[in-house]
This record gives C-alpha cells, sequence and structure tokens, in this order.
C-alpha cells in the first residue's frame, strides 16, 4: 500500500485531517446502521430470515447449502461460506411470490430511527461533503442530510423493483447514470473514506473501482479503511479478513490507510476536528419483529426447488421432483437437473415440454436444447446440421437476439468439441469456425440490454476457443459463478481453467482431477463428472474399469462411448508405460 506515514494507534493520519471536510467523500455500507436505534440487520441475519420466511421450512437449507460449500471450497475470506448471498436469496422470493415480497423482508429497514453515525454523517454533508451509501435505508436523509450531496448506489426502500437488493439488477454493474455521477464525485474528492462496508459488492462496485483505478481517477487521493473493531485501535490490515480493493486504490495512485477500530471513536475525532457535533449514544429499541408473510406452502416449495436450481444444487432438485406431474416451469427445472446427471435426451424432452406454450421463440429454444443434447450424446455431425438450420431460420423467423446467442454459443461448443475428435477434426474447416462467430456477433449486435454476468462469460469463452485466442483466462468467470451461486456453471470454468494449464505444458497434479471429478458428484453433476478424465493429463489420474464405469452412467451413444474410451485407453497406456510402475500418482 502506498503510505507516506502510517497513523499512530488511537490517531488517524494527519493527511486526512488536514483536509478540508467539503473535499472529503464516504463511502458506506450496512455496518454503520447496526448501531442503536437503528439496529439493522447486517450479514447473514437478512439472509436467514428471508429463508425461514420465503422457503420451504422442511428443507435442511443449513445442512445441505453448507456442505456444498465446504465441499467445493467456498469460501468469503478466509472463512467457508454459510449461506447463500442475499440478492440472490432475494432474487428467487421476488419471481416467485412477488416484489411485493421484499417490503415485508426489508420492512425493519423501511423507517427504522437514525443513529450517531447517521447524524455525524448528515452534518458532514451540510458542510459540503459527499456521502456513497450501499443502504437502502433513508436514515441520513431523516438526520437532515441534504439528499443532493447523497448518493444511495442500491437505490432505496420503496424503489423495490429497481433497488440493488437482487441479484437480476446488480449482475450487469451501475447503469451508466450511476457510474457517471459516482465518478464526478470522486474525482472531486481530496479523501475518500471507507466506513461500516463489507466490501462485498462483487459485481457492481468492484468493477466500478477497478476502473477507477485503470483511469487515473483515484491518482493522489487517500484512501481510509475503516474496519470496525469493538475494542482497541489497530493500523493495518487484518490478514484474515483481506481487502483485494485496497491494492487497487493504491495501483491507482492513492495512498491507502486501514484502520480497525471502534467506528464511533473514529468519526468522534473527525467530528472534533471539522467542529460537528460529538457523536452521542441514543438508547436502543427494542428490535424489530419479523413481519410474518404468511406465504402459502406450495409457493415456498417451488421457491426452494427455483433457489436450488439458481444455484446449480441439482440433486436436490431431482430429488423434490421425482413421481410428479410437473407444471411448465418445474419441466424447466427438471430439464436442467436431468441435463447434469448425464439423461441427455430426457433432459431435451424436459425442455420442449418447458417452453411448448411458455415463450414465442419455443421453436428455437427447443431445437438449440435438442442440438445440445445430440452433441452430449455424441451425435456431433447431426447436431450441427440441424443447428446450423435452426440458426438460418431463426434469424429470418425475428426470433429474439438472446435466444439467437444461446444457439450461436452452442453451436460454438459443438464445432470445438467436434475439433477434438479425430473422425470429426477434419470437418471442421475456418469458415465453419467463422460461421459461428458471425452468429455471435449478429446476435450480440441486435441485443439492446446486458447479458448478464453467466452468458456474458459463456461467450468470450467460446469465442476464444474458435479463435484460438485465450489471452482472457476464465479465472475471473470462476469467481463470477462463486459470487452469483452457479456452483455448477462455476465448475465447468473450473474444468476450463485445468484444460488451458494442461494445454500449456503445465503439470497437473493428478489429485487435483480427482478431487474436481468429485466436487461435481458432490452436487449430482454425474454427467460433468465423467468429462474430467478427459481432460489433457486425466488419464494419469483415473483407473480404466472407473472410467468405463462412469462412461455408462451417461446418456451417450454405444459409439461416442466406444469412441471415448479407446482414445483415453491410448493416452492411458502411454502413460503407464512412461510412469513405469502403473497409474501416475
Amino acid at each position: 500500500m502506498g503510505s507516506s506515514a502510517a497513523p499512530s494507534p488511537g490517531s488517524l493520519p494527519p493527511q486526512l485531517l488536514a483536509i478540508a471536510p467539503q473535499l472529503v467523500t464516504f463511502w458506506s455500507g450496512a455496518g454503520v446502521s447496526a448501531d442503536a436505534p437503528t439496529q439493522g440487520l447486517v450479514g447473514e441475519a437478512l439472509t436467514h430470515r428471508a429463508i425461514n420466511e420465503a422457503f420451504d421450512p422442511s428443507f435442511p437449507f443449513k445442512e445441505r447449502v453448507q456442505k456444498a460449500y465446504e465441499d467445493l471450497r467456498i469460501v468469503d475470506g478466509a472463512s467457508v461460506r454459510r449461506t447463500p448471498r442475499l440478492e440472490t436469496v432475494l432474487d428467487v422470493a421476488a419471481a416467485e411470490h412477488g416484489i411485493d415480497a421484499l417490503a415485508k423482508l426489508l420492512s425493519d429497514l423501511v423507517s427504522p430511527p437514525p443513529n450517531a453515525l447517521h447524524q455525524f454523517f448528515a452534518e458532514h454533508l451540510v458542510l459540503g461533503g459527499h456521502h456513497v451509501t450501499a443502504n437502502f435505508d433513508t436514515c441520513i436523509e431523516r438526520s437532515g442530510g441534504p439528499a443532493a450531496r447523497l448518493v444511495h448506489c442500491h437505490g432505496v426502500v420503496g424503489h423495490w423493483r429497481d433497488m440493488g437488493a437482487r441479484l437480476s439488477v446488480i449482475e450487469n454493474g451501475f447503469p451508466d447514470t450511476v457510474q457517471t455521477k459516482l465518478r464526478v464525485i470522486l474525482s472531486a474528492t481530496n479523501a475518500l473514506v471507507v466506513v461500516g462496508y463489507s466490501g462485498l459488492d462483487y459485481f457492481d462496485v468492484d468493477p466500478f473501482w477497478r476502473a477507477c483505478s485503470r483511469d487515473g481517477v483515484l491518482a493522489g487521493k487517500l484512501l481510509l479503511w475503516l474496519e470496525h473493531e469493538a475494542h482497541g485501535w489497530t493500523v493495518g490490515e487484518d490478514a484474515d479478513k483481506p481487502h483485494p480493493q485496497l491494492s487497487w486504490f493504491a495501483d491507482g495512485g492513492a495512498t491507502v490507510f486501514v484502520v480497525r477500530a471502534p467506528t464511533s471513536d473514529v468519526l468522534s475525532e473527525l467530528a472534533e476536528t471539522w467542529s460537528l457535533s460529538p457523536l452521542s449514544a441514543p438508547p436502543a429499541r427494542e428490535a424489530c419483529s419479523d413481519v410474518p408473510l404468511d406465504l402459502p406452502a406450495d409457493a415456498r416449495a417451488r421457491a426452494t426447488t427455483r433457489l436450488l436450481t439458481v444455484m446449480g444444487l441439482h440433486d436436490s432438485v431431482r430429488e423434490r421432483l421425482a413421481n410428479r406431474i410437473l407444471d411448465a416451469q418445474e419441466s424447466e427445472w427438471a430439464a436442467e437437473a436431468a441435463w447434469t446427471s448425464g439423461q441427455y435426451l430426457q433432459s431435451a424432452e424436459h425442455w420442449a415440454k418447458a417452453k411448448a406454450e411458455a415463450s414465442p421463440d419455443s421453436e428455437a429454444i427447443t431445437a438449440e436444447r435438442r442440438a445440445a443434447a445430440l452433441w452430449l450424446r455424441g451425435e456431433l455431425r447431426r447436431a450441427k446440421r440441424e443447428l446450423l438450420a435452426a440458426l438460418a431460420k431463426a434469424e429470418s423467423d425475428g426470433t429474439s437476439p438472446r435466444e439467437r446467442l444461446v444457439m450461436a454459443e452452442t453451436l460454438g461448443r459443438i464445432i470445438v468439441h467436434m475439433g477434438r475428435l479425430p473422425d470429426t477434426r477434419v470437418l471442421v474447416r475456418r469458415g465453419l469456425r467463422q460461421q459461428a462467430i458471425g452468429y455471435l456477433d449478429s446476435a450480440m449486435a441486435d441485443l439492446s440490454a446486458g447479458v448478464g454476468v453467466q452468458m456474458r462469460a459463456r461467450v468470450d469463452s467460446v469465442r476464444a476457443a474458435l479463435t484460438g485466442d485465450h489471452a482472457n483466462t476464465p479465472e475471473l468467470s470462476v469467481q463470477d459463478f462463486n459470487q452469483s451461486e452457479a456452483l455448477l456453471a462455476m465448475l465447468n470454468y473450473r474444468h476450463a481453467q485445468l484444460r488451458e494449464r494442461a494445454a500449456q505444458g503445465e503439470r497437473v497434479d493428478a489429485q487435483e482431477y480427482r478431487q474436481h471429478a468429485s466436487d461435481f458428484r458432490a452436487i449430482g453433476a454425474f454427467g460433468d463428472a465423467v468429462r474430467v478424465p478427459l481432460l489433457p493429463g486425466g488419464e494419469t489420474a483415473f483407473e480404466p474399469g472407473a472410467v468405463w464405469r462412469g462412461f455408462g452412467e451417461v446418456d451417450f451413444t454405444t459409439w461416442h462411448r466406444m469412441r471415448l474410451f479407446a482414445g483415453w485407453m491410448a493416452k492411458w497406456a502411454i502413460a503407464k508405460a512412461k510412469s513405469g510402475n502403473g497409474v501416475a500418482p
């Protein structure tokens, strides 16, 4: 970190104290609304309440979800994650119960009494400073802070549909209007003080700060990151709770300080320096009691299945949908669950039922899923032929750009796969690759809105595979899917990382391949688990009998099963001969 003189314990950096308050901007999070009498819920507490009120109470969320995080080694900082991110849970709750459900799930944020921190921030705004908050409550305004100098970067209570409380709202980053407003504020700021903020806004705040670092917006600024601790005063970052944002600020030319202390003590020093009112400690109030939603049991059950599908816990989805007559939505969830288990034609049948009457693009969607099923079963030439015809028809029929993009991405995957097999490689010529890229470009050009983090990562990945340009590694995509709870997609991008590392000549330990296959099986993704031995270097990690049995678990054609196994056996035999003593460790 760039720091010319670290502050002494119990004091703030003299550089900060010398800056006029109107040149200081605060960036706050939920922690500033936790103190009495506001007593806003923070962290996992809101997530637990949403799960308890809007989802199936009989489903063992804690055991199933936390076990999946442990098995897949999903961490936040230095700790294994224990709950889904709040935005994912609220997104599913709103989709199943309606947007008005957010008003009750977030009821204690509507008009809680402000606390001493809010009063301090309001007085700072009156002096001419600025404030950016990720909070939805209006406590600073109701303390007298001029709204014109305050930015709620995630929106405010009451505007439920636009609030950044749901993943579908935040996953495309800040709107241009918000980014412009924030850049103007930071450009006119000499010091940025981050307070009560977790630093976990991966999809909007983080990309914005990284861009500001690259663009020189942060050059010459002073950054104070205040990490709340109940007692004491420590200078420097907690190694167990790292904030990657600090290095971005430093790389962008900012001077960075970290203070871990009681928030009120730090702000009291600033209040005294700026001649503001002393921070008092208002009396606590009784905590808000949860407002029961009284949602129907069947709606809560559907919300649970939807959430498990979003997260990629398809083994649990299959259990919940077994031996039932499914409606269109449930058929869509069943299609995804069957796909991950390797039952590709069954998945295509579910998709056809799900989209038969539900979408104007049902013909295109069904064609794409059927082609994808044929591809993974091993009928690659047929899949390519049918999908090319479907794409040509989709363009002439006015199929939506998003569905055409999905079709083009699948076509690209099929072509890449054909290039890896000896009996189809000869069919993959440059013109075919260019045709697939053309369909991708055409659909992207016609889109009027963002495609979301998952689709964007998929398109970037297949484009790199078609062009051979792997300059942009899939590492960021793994974290994208991790943060959005798409655990299966995250594993598929770990899969892409393993392939790329091995293709570049890096020796991947056999245990890493075995762990990767085990990770897929941990969430019931058997169809993906059997692909792991086929990775470059995967022949060193598995025995032939296990590989053959794995191929038998999924819906491959007989020819495809034999083709894959014969190719794998040839590589296994070579690896065994080289090792001289059987399977490499």
